[in-house]
């Protein structure tokens, strides 16, 4: 017998919240598949399922877990809440000269006022990136950071 049989709820929205979490208590979210899959089927000790955790461990963790940390830094910066690229997009994005060196190279929004999304996302240099965060951060002005972008060549 599980912990919520016995579980008194007094509102609709509670009820719902009991319901949601016996139907989530033996899954995990895969960042790769975007999806809830069963606990046997997610890697123990990762964000991946087994598929996905073989083709992410091939391309250095090190390197997948090392984009993503600026990427959120960012989002922060922006003033967002989310961000809509999975591992598979961000490698997608990127050269695998890119991907070796990823310390050097970031993925920024080109409209910072939208969330980072394949559509809505470039790589830059690390140090490019300082420079249109740093822009940002004097004024939130969309125009100045665009045009910041643009002198990245």
């Amino acid at each position: 017998m599980d912990q919520w049989t016995h579980m008194q709820c007094d509102d609709n929205e509670t009820q719902s919240l009991v319901k949601l979490a016996k139907k989530i208590k033996d899954k995990r979210y895969c960042r790769e598949c975007m999806k809830m899959l069963p606990l046997d089927q997610i890697k123990p000790n990762s964000f991946f399922c087994h598929k996905h955790y073989k083709m992410v461990s091939s391309w250095n963790r090190a390197e997948a877990d090392g984009v993503r940390p600026k990427c959120i830094a960012d989002m922060h910066t922006f003033g967002q809440t989310t961000i809509q690229l999975s591992t598979k997009q961000i490698r997608d994005l990127m050269t695998p000269n890119q991907i070796q060196n990823y310390k050097k190279w970031c993925i920024v929004p080109v409209d910072p006022t939208h969330p980072l999304t394949v559509d809505n996302a470039v790589v830059v240099s690390s140090i490019h990136r300082m420079f249109l965060i740093s822009h940002w951060r004097l004024g939130h002005s969309l125009i100045q950071y665009q045009h910041a972008l643009t002198l990245k060549k």
